[in-house]
């Protein structure tokens, strides 16, 4: 294809047909400025490009040059003679040098021309080509019917497409139109193509710089989410470090208490407990004893003073037996000493005797 599908388009009805139709924003504006005529009839010629591909045709309408058609009406019919079609191709070579006559457009204001056989006639005899156009409009709702000529015969198309571009050809066009016409510029009709193109375009700005802000928006947003992920996942693993210490100390404190507990208050004397290391290192200790002198009785220590320090393998039944011969003060040492239990004595413990 030589051209390129426009990018700023306004879709029209349903577009689905062969050929697929596109016309320029300015000559749909040119046609309805027509409209707004006193004219009984309202012709022109239309005037752009139609491009083969495949198995679709496309059809561009970039131009229009009024037709003249007073006095060329019969009854109901509408006809174009060569005189009226001749000064068509010279305006045609005039203002758009680089199109073609692609169609026509006709309506009166009783509504909608419908197509005959001297609507079908004018088509065979100027514009016989595959693709060529004939289009008209109901000017009281401004609806426009398109039909192409394909297969001899003209076959109403459902849809089309308004496009929109920069035509220097056809806004010549218009302003000679109005001068001729005696408008001067401050009564003519706001440019409404130019101004419906800007607002399309600044439209088009907007939502680019929508799409951008959102853009920056979204990786903000990511970015943020990211950190606070981070933050808690740092947050989650330090408590369930601070978690497994706390129990770590409270089995630790439990282990203690659990030891604490089960520990006798006063421990029979056993031959490997921790007094004996006690014992060993007092022993030394008894010669800075003044008033204590240790008597040798059948190889036993025993104290003097009425006091005894008691050895390893000491019950209070061998400490009396030892000092008085029988056990029979067992009670008495008890007493004197404050003692509960008369088994529960420790080594190097310093008993006062009776």
């Amino acid at each position: 294809m030589q051209r390129q599908l426009p990018k700023n388009v306004r879709q029209i009805g349903n577009v689905s047909d062969n050929p697929k139709i596109y016309v320029e924003d300015y000559v749909d504006t040119f046609l309805g400025q027509m409209g707004e005529r006193d004219e009984e009839i309202i012709a022109a010629a239309l005037i752009g490009e139609i491009i083969h591909e495949e198995e679709q045709d496309y059809v561009y309408v970039f131009g229009a040059v009024q037709m003249n058609l007073a006095g060329a009406e019969q009854g109901e019919e509408i006809t174009v003679d060569e005189e009226v079609w001749g000064q068509v191709c010279r305006d045609k070579e005039e203002y758009f040098e680089e199109g073609e006559l692609i169609g026509w457009y006709a309506a009166r204001r009783e509504g909608a021309v419908k197509i005959s056989e001297a609507i079908l006639k004018v088509q065979q005899q100027y514009l016989a080509k595959n693709a060529t156009l004939f289009v008209t409009r109901d000017i009281e709702i401004q609806e426009e019917i398109i039909y192409a000529y394909k297969l001899q015969d003209l076959m109403e198309i459902s849809g089309h497409y308004i496009y929109y571009e920069k035509n220097p050809a056809m806004q010549n066009y218009m302003i000679m139109r109005r001068r001729n016409l005696g408008v001067t510029p401050s009564e003519a009709i706001e440019d409404r193509a130019a101004k419906d193109f800007r607002s399309i375009i600044r439209e088009r700005e907007e939502k680019q710089e929508q799409k951008r802000t959102n853009r920056f928006m979204y990786a903000a947003s990511t970015f943020l989410l990211l950190v606070i992920v981070i933050i808690g996942v740092t947050m989650m693993n330090n408590y369930d470090k601070m978690k497994a210490l706390q129990d770590s100390l409270e089995v630790l404190t439990r282990d203690v208490e659990v030891q604490k507990e089960e520990k006798p208050e006063g421990p029979l004397v056993q031959e490997d407990t921790k007094p004996e290391v006690e014992e060993e290192e007092s022993k030394p200790e008894e010669p800075k004893i003044k008033e204590e002198t240790v008597l040798e009785t059948s190889g036993e220590a025993v104290m003097a003073e009425n006091s005894y320090v008691v050895q390893k393998g000491d019950t209070l039944d061998k400490i009396s037996k030892k000092i008085y011969g029988d056990i029979s003060y067992v009670e008495e040492i008890c007493k004197l000493n404050g003692l509960e239990n008369d088994n529960l004595i420790f080594i190097g413990e310093k008993l006062l005797l009776p």
